[in-house]
């Protein structure tokens, strides 16, 4: 964050923070995958690191109701306890005074080569009064929404490895060939080698997610790149998602 966005405040531990100080018109939020993913131990709300009551109450505690909400997670979300889970959040939602959508986008829906179903759920608020506000403003001096596009624009339009679609490699891809290709015209960015000295390439990953240069250019150490473009999410994915859910 301080690396891509300094002009971003970092505030730190969740629930540490004062809703009152805080005037935001959006809130996206999360918690680990883990605590609903398959590959975990699927706990749920008994996982301590299940922080969805933290954030409703951080929500609730704000002076004014933001215009959104936005959650995004695994897909595993809505099925993790046949739906027990889940159910208390968007309840907490609704009777905090917002409409709820939600729906499951996979990565392939904006043509990146592998699948990646994430659900994606947009709260609004309810209240044509809050909806409409423009009283006063968050004392954090935070770069407007067009200048934190223009910024990842151009990141995004970086390139790391190469000014063409032309590889500096040889690697056969195999039936995947096609994929591969749709997603580098998509980004405008050759794939890298996938294995490196019999290794998942960690330029690769990143590519794979629609970030190249993102992580890799700002972070040193190999296993935090991986840790963190593994819990990335595609920016084209979520366009598609707010695009149809908003």
């Amino acid at each position: 964050l301080s690396h891509r966005f300094p002009k971003v405040p970092n505030l730190g531990d969740l629930t540490k923070i004062n809703p009152k100080d805080l005037d935001p018109d959006i809130v996206v939020a999360g918690f680990p995958c883990t605590t609903v993913s398959a590959v975990g131990k699927q706990k749920g709300t008994d996982d301590d690191r299940w922080v969805s009551d933290e954030i409703i109450s951080l929500i609730d505690g704000l002076e004014n109701r933001p215009t959104k909400v936005i959650f995004e997670n695994v897909v595993q979300l809505l099925s993790n306890k046949k739906g027990e889970t889940v159910r208390p959040l968007f309840r907490a939602l609704a009777e905090l005074g917002f409409s709820l959508k939600w729906g499951v986008v996979q990565a392939r829906d904006a043509k990146a080569p592998h699948r990646r179903s994430r659900v994606f759920v947009i709260a609004t608020n309810t209240d044509d009064s809050e909806l409409q506000r423009h009283g006063k403003h968050s004392v954090l001096e935070c770069p407007t929404a067009e200048e934190s596009r223009q910024r990842m624009a151009e990141i995004l339009a970086t390139s790391f490895n190469s000014t063409s679609l032309d590889r500096t490699h040889n690697f056969n891809f195999g039936k995947f060939e096609q994929a591969i290709r749709q997603w580098e015209l998509e980004l405008r960015h050759p794939a890298p080698v996938p294995i490196v000295n019999n290794r998942l390439n960690e330029y690769f990953s990143e590519w794979m997610m629609g970030i190249p240069g993102w992580v890799t250019g700002s972070v040193e150490d190999q296993k935090a790149r991986f840790r963190l473009t593994g819990n990335a999410v595609v920016p084209h994915q979520a366009l598609i998602a707010l695009a149809a859910l908003d």
